[in-house]
């Protein structure tokens, strides 16, 4: 119930509504620094092929727009680095894939995503440093991610 009289009510919805506001700001902040600090981790179990470090993983409940920013965090900490970052929302998989400058030429960040996201029954694209993808079975996700190593270590050229 809202607990409130009639002459008072829009007063303590217009209250409750920005007490849900506040709320989803706190949510969307945990979340946030719940993925940054997973950074360190994310690098330690990186494996390294030619020099170059590559980070895939299942980041759970993230959108794209937090796998982009944790793949920035990724390249901001590690030279050479590629990454596959993979999440299910709402039985949705979101794949992204980013590679730092120097090694966009030997690996393509659009052919990996192409692989991986086959693997989830979807597709994407994107620029050779940064591309995405979106998928229908998030039941495979975690085959994707385990297969994202190999399909990178083929693609180094």
């Amino acid at each position: 119930s809202l607990s409130a009289r009639e002459d008072n009510l829009l007063e303590r919805v217009g209250a409750l509504q920005e007490e849900i506001k506040k709320l989803n700001k706190d949510v969307r902040k945990a979340r946030q620094s719940k993925a940054s600090t997973s950074v360190d981790d994310l690098l330690a179990k990186a494996e390294e092929a030619d020099g170059i470090r590559i980070v895939a993983a299942r980041i759970d409940d993230a959108d794209p727009a937090q796998l982009r920013q944790l793949a920035d965090e990724i390249k901001q900490k590690a030279s050479a680095v590629v990454c596959v970052l993979g999440s299910v929302q709402a039985d949705k998989v979101s794949l992204l894939c980013a590679v730092s400058e120097g090694e966009a030429k030997r690996v393509q960040a659009g052919a990996v995503i192409k692989q991986v996201a086959a693997i989830v029954g979807g597709s994407g694209g994107g620029r050779p440093d940064l591309a995405q993808a979106g998928g229908k079975q998030p039941e495979k996700l975690d085959e994707a991610i385990a297969q994202a190593m190999k399909i990178v270590r083929d693609l180094i050229k």
